[in-house]
C-alpha cells in the first residue's frame, strides 16, 4: 500500500526535484466554459503577504436551462481562503532511497464566502439572491510545469417554478445544495503565464468543459 501511494505521488509530480516555486494564490484567471452554451468566467485571487490566507473574487455569466426554460445567469462570488501544505505535518516521504518533497506536489485549500446570483428569463423577468459558498480542493503536481486542481464546491440551489396558470417565473432558495466537482489542469508555460483545461459537473448546469488563461503576479 505504501509503495502504491508513493508511485501515485511520483506520477503526478513532474520535475519536482528542480521545482523552487510554490503554488500561486495571487493571479488573474479568464476562462471560457462550454456545456450546451458558451459562458464566461473571470477570477481574481490575492494572497495576503506572509500568511497562508487569500481573498478571491469571481464573476461568471452563463446560459442555463431549468423547468424547460432558458435563463441567463450571472453570479458574483467573494470568498476568503486558506491554504497549507501537507509538509506542515511531514516534509518528505522516503522509500528505497527516493525522497519525495510533499510541499512541491501537494497543497490543500478551503474557501468560505457568499455567492450573489441573478437569473433572467426570455421575457426579461429578473430575480436575484445571495447564498452561502464553500469550496475545498487539492493542488497536485509541479507548480512550475503541470499543476492539477481537484475541487468540490457547494452553494445553495436557486429553485425555479413556472406558474401553470400565468406562465410567470418564480424563484426561491431551496433547502438543496448545488454540488460541483471539477478538475483543472494548469500548464505554467512561462514565468507568469499559464493556460488551463478543465472539466466540471454540477447539479444546476450539468457537465462543462473550460479553457482558460492565467497571469500570476
Amino acid at each position: 500500500m505504501k509503495k502504491s501511494v508513493l508511485i501515485f505521488l511520483v506520477l503526478f509530480s513532474f520535475n519536482t526535484h528542480s521545482a523552487e516555486k510554490d503554488y500561486s494564490f495571487t493571479y488573474l484567471d479568464l476562462s471560457v466554459n462550454y456545456n450546451d452554451d458558451v459562458s464566461y468566467e473571470g477570477e481574481l485571487s490575492f494572497n495576503i503577504p506572509s500568511l497562508p490566507i487569500y481573498l478571491k473574487g469571481n464573476l461568471e455569466h452563463e446560459k442555463t436551462e431549468a423547468e424547460n426554460t432558458e435563463f441567463d445567469k450571472d453570479s458574483t462570488t467573494i470568498a476568503l481562503g486558506v491554504h497549507g501544505s501537507i509538509s506542515d505535518l511531514v516534509s518528505t516521504i522516503s522509500a528505497g532511497g527516493l525522497d519525495v518533497n510533499l510541499k512541491q506536489i501537494l497543497e490543500l485549500y478551503a474557501e468560505l464566502g457568499f455567492n450573489k446570483w441573478e437569473l433572467e428569463d426570455e421575457s426579461s423577468n429578473l430575480e436575484d439572491g445571495t447564498d452561502a459558498y464553500a469550496r475545498a480542493g487539492i493542488r497536485i503536481g509541479d507548480s512550475t510545469a503541470w499543476e492539477y486542481d481537484l475541487f468540490v464546491e457547494k452553494t445553495k440551489i436557486a429553485s425555479v417554478y413556472i406558474d401553470p396558470e400565468t406562465g410567470s417565473t418564480k424563484y426561491s432558495l431551496s433547502d438543496e445544495t448545488n454540488n460541483k466537482i471539477g478538475l483543472k489542469a494548469i500548464n505554467h508555460f512561462g514565468e507568469n503565464f499559464s493556460f488551463s483545461l478543465g472539466l466540471a459537473n454540477d447539479d444546476f448546469s450539468g457537465s462543462s468543459f473550460s479553457l482558460g488563461m492565467r497571469y500570476s503576479f
